[in-house]
């Protein structure tokens, strides 16, 4: 679905492009045709994407309890939480010693790597849980933003759960 979309989303913007190159070349006769209309919607589609294009920054990190936590981070992991064609999410987790010294996360951030043309993650929340000395459970959750041509259109909710270990 994500390779359907950013497909989608790359014909629309080339469609876009011709169809001002177009229009600066025949000037008003790119009108007067049968497909006057249709152009004119996808001249005010890509004109209202271009003004809402303001790139949304979204900080994709969250703090972890930090009650009891000393000292600087001590520990750094990153684990790719979702994987497919188009790109991975990737989840960077931070960890400081407690006062039993065992570690716990104080800090992560989430990225999206890849092609990803026409959506939009934001990460939300985390909660990183200690197994056993080197291994951790995490529940993730973020939201995918669907846009075509910058128009936002569908927020998606993901949430993942898994285990990973820290290597010494």
């Amino acid at each position: 679905m994500y390779l359907i979309w950013f497909i989608l989303n790359a014909s629309f913007i080339i469609l876009f492009f011709a169809l001002v190159l177009t229009l600066f070349s025949k000037g008003k006769q790119l009108f007067n045709n049968k497909y006057g209309n249709a152009i004119i919607v996808v001249f005010v589609i890509g004109v209202l994407g271009m003004l809402n294009a303001k790139g949304k920054g979204f900080d994709n990190s969250y703090t972890h309890y930090q009650h009891g936590l000393k000292g600087h981070n001590v520990k750094s992991t990153t684990v790719r939480i979702d994987e497919s064609f188009m790109f991975e999410i990737l989840l960077i987790v931070n960890f400081k010693k407690d006062q039993q010294d065992q570690l716990r996360a104080s800090y992560s951030h989430s990225a999206i790597n890849g092609v990803s043309g026409g959506y939009l993650w934001e990460y939300q929340y985390s909660d990183i849980d200690r197994i056993d000395e080197h291994t951790f459970s995490y529940e993730m959750n973020g939201l995918i933003h669907w846009s075509l041509f910058g128009i936002h259109l569908y927020t998606q909710n993901k949430t993942y759960k898994g285990t990973f270990s820290l290597v010494e």
